[in-house]
């Protein structure tokens, strides 16, 4: 539980650089202005691989963060905490996609795409598979917090906060546009401290049960 504690803090020193560096590349995103995403990248070539790259880490540290958090589910409701785990590891698998193929495009393709059509034409393709993976990889990761937000809430094996929301993240995480997706930040960045003070404390209890039973 403390290596789950640990990774969840540290998926929140990627995951807010990321956030914050989204602006410039989020042009990049709209397969029907590929020359605009292509320029955009080329432009802001260092923050936009630091943001890719950031969401990669973001990625795997949350997946090594988030089963510690299913495990703490009542035999009960394991299952289903278990299945949400799946879902959005699922989801953060696809994430790590979307981040290789956008770093390949800008620190490759991008500054030779305005004078190579070769490049222009790969550029399109890799921005428009990091485009449809990106638009179907929050439908796994919302399913997956309603369902560890269920279970928390059923088995009561975290605060009842929490739980609600998990529940709020499963439900702006589809429409990541506008003033969802800053919701869908600051919720994120609740849940997953609280999470990992949560674990933090378990791992700490179960060292004193040990201890004291030794």
């Amino acid at each position: 539980m403390r290596v789950g504690a640990i990774a969840g803090f540290f998926s929140l020193a990627f995951f807010i650089p990321a956030f914050l560096l989204l602006p410039t590349i989020i042009q990049a995103f709209d397969p029907s202005a590929v020359d605009r995403g292509l320029a955009q990248l080329a432009s802001h070539r260092i923050s936009a691989v630091v943001c890719q790259n950031c969401f990669a880490l973001w990625d795997i540290a949350f997946i090594v963060f988030i089963w510690p958090v299913a495990t703490m589910a009542r035999p009960a409701g394991r299952s289903l905490a278990w299945l949400g785990a799946l879902l959005t590891t699922v989801s953060s698998a696809l994430d790590v996609l979307v981040a290789a193929s956008l770093i390949t495009v800008t620190r490759f393709i991008a500054p030779h795409a305005a004078t190579d059509p070769a490049m222009h034409g790969a550029a399109s393709a890799l921005l428009g598979f990091a485009s449809v993976i990106d638009s179907g990889e929050g439908y796994p990761g919302s399913v997956g917090f309603l369902a560890l937000a269920v279970a928390a809430w059923r088995g009561q094996w975290c605060p009842k906060w929490l739980a609600v929301i998990g529940l709020a993240i499963g439900a702006v995480s589809l429409p990541t546009s506008g003033p969802f997706l800053f919701i869908y930040f600051i919720l994120t960045v609740i849940w997953v401290t609280g999470m990992s003070i949560l674990l933090w404390r378990r791992a700490s209890d179960v060292e004193d049960c040990e201890n004291d039973c030794g």
